[in-house]
């Protein structure tokens, strides 16, 4: 099991590549700041861990947010 913990700098935090994530340009005008933030710390926090998107594509791994 990975338990990753990330914190990230909240310049800019509503500007973000929705593509990167295969969501829409219109789709993304609805999405909340704090989803697409949300998705953006969980890529940056796999990556400082060296695990490649390939590694978790398809398998049972989940984000839980909270306290």
């Amino acid at each position: 099991m990975h338990v990753l913990i990330c914190l990230v700098n909240l310049h800019r935090f509503d500007e973000w590549d929705n593509r990167f994530f295969g969501i829409s340009d219109k789709e993304a005008e609805l999405v909340d700041p704090q989803q697409h933030f949300i998705l953006e710390s969980v890529h940056m926090a796999l990556e400082d861990a060296g695990i490649p998107k390939e590694a978790i594509a398809g398998s049972n791994t989940g984000v839980y947010i909270g306290r």
